[in-house]
């Protein structure tokens, strides 16, 4: 029987290593694509305006730094969005457990 549980366990524990796993990825592709999209835009809708009025590297520099603030504002959201979920799931799992506690006759919690 113990053997059975601590089999389960470790399917279980495979399973949310491989759930964070995927969640990581799928977090860097978001970082490069926050990242990457706006300064390929910048740099190439800079160069040629850049080459369109002659004005040397002024427009793609500044198009450059709109595009890196633009990203890290990006990125700022997303983890105020991402932690208010985290805290509310936090919330729920500490009103679970008092809920649970309340519940338990004395003598039988851990």
């Amino acid at each position: 029987m113990e053997e059975k549980n601590q089999t389960k366990e470790i399917k279980r524990l495979a399973q949310v290593r491989d759930h964070y796993q995927t969640k990581a990825f799928w977090m860097m592709l978001e970082i490069a694509f926050v990242f990457g999209l706006p300064a390929s835009g910048a740099f190439f809708l800079g160069r040629k305006l850049d080459h369109l009025y002659d004005t040397g590297r002024t427009i793609i520099l500044s198009l450059l730094a709109v595009a890196f603030v633009f990203s890290w504002v990006v990125v700022i959201v997303r983890y105020r969005q991402l932690d208010r979920e985290l805290k509310k799931a936090d919330q729920a799992l500490q009103a679970a457990k008092k809920e649970r506690l309340k519940d338990e006759p004395p003598g039988e919690g851990n």
